[in-house]
């Protein structure tokens, strides 16, 4: 049977509220602390174990905050967990992830925040033009970060064309003139990546080359670049979306005796460490992670610990926290020529 605040209440001779204040971490109650160690021994010992929707409300917190994220297939993504998850640790809360959904986004229907009772929002490369619509009628504190930021909220972005146009010009240098880009976004020109390598190919008089996989998966990534290859020849270089499909592409031109970086030249982007332990490592455009993760944990930490904002108090462009990071180039072995 779970033990209950009456239960303590009655081994220790307090009133249920005294209890309470004490469990509850109520400093604001004149308590003494000898009292305040009795409650806590004893509900040690009687292995309580606390309500939290009940505190929540009690509180007007739950102590929990959402990722959210559009896919979970990346390193990249995976890594976003796990460090957030250990910040929010640090701090007390706890950390939920949830899929952003793309398709009720663009379809007009508005997220009901509500439904996950949490103290903050993080939004990883999940803007949408509708965004405006999932945050503000709570007043839940929502950071926007990565390279797919909201500018109207508080953001941790990311500017990424900074690390194309190194990736662009490096490539060049190595002689390269058919570069092409693989992309799970073909059909989305405002994709940061996308914008910055059509920008690039503009600006250098080169012809935009597409290669659009379906998912990001590897295993649509290699079938892609294969038929690609086939039916068009093998380019200079490919500038990937992501590690994992260069990575994949990769391979997909060793199936057709093509060696990177002898034959093909490759970059991809996150500077993940499967990249560099890959063979050969992947040259990649590397956003400042660790620095993102945490500026927009502090930043959303304090939005928290200010309160909620009535529905009426969306922040002025002056009040929003606006900060874009850089991301730029590492060079590795797949996009230097041997010799």
């Amino acid at each position: 049977m779970r033990v209950t605040l009456r239960d303590i209440a009655k081994r220790v001779g307090l009133s249920h509220a005294t209890v309470s204040f004490v469990l509850n971490g109520r400093m604001d109650v004149s308590i003494p602390v000898a009292t305040r160690e009795r409650v806590l021994l004893a509900s040690k010992e009687m292995g309580y174990r606390p309500n939290r929707a009940a505190q929540a409300l009690v509180r007007g917190r739950t102590d929990m905050v959402a990722l959210w994220l559009p896919f979970v297939e990346s390193a990249h993504y995976a890594r976003a967990q796990l460090e957030f998850a250990m910040l929010a640790a640090n701090d007390g809360f706890e950390l939920v992830t949830r899929l952003f959904d793309f398709n009720r986004a663009t379809d007009g229907h508005a997220w009901e925040v509500d439904d996950w009772p949490v103290d903050g929002i993080l939004m990883l490369d999940c803007h949408q033009p509708s965004t405006a619509e999932f945050a503000a009628p709570t007043g839940v504190p929502l950071v926007s970060l990565g390279a797919l930021y909201d500018p109207s909220y508080d953001h941790v972005g990311v500017d990424v064309a900074i690390g194309v146009r190194e990736a662009m010009a490096h490539l060049g240098e190595g002689g390269c003139r058919r570069i092409a880009h693989l992309t799970c976004d073909a059909d989305s020109p405002s994709e940061p990546k996308l914008a910055a390598y059509l920008a690039e190919c503009q600006s250098r008089s080169l012809e935009p080359v597409l290669i659009p996989t379906r998912t990001y998966s590897r295993s649509s990534a290699r079938s892609t670049v294969s038929e690609y290859v086939a039916a068009s020849g093998a380019p200079d270089a490919i500038l990937a979306q992501t590690d994992e499909l260069a990575i994949a592409a990769r391979r997909s031109l060793a199936d057709h005796g093509l060696d990177v970086p002898a034959d093909v030249l490759i970059i991809g982007c996150d500077g993940t460490e499967e990249g560099e332990y890959a063979f050969p490592s992947v040259t990649s455009i590397v956003p400042p992670e660790s620095e993102m993760f945490r500026r927009s944990w502090e930043v959303l930490r304090a939005r928290v610990a200010a309160g909620r904002r009535k529905p009426t108090e969306d922040p002025t462009p002056e009040q929003v926290h606006a900060e874009v990071l850089s991301a730029r180039l590492m060079i590795r072995e797949s996009s230097v020529r041997p010799g």
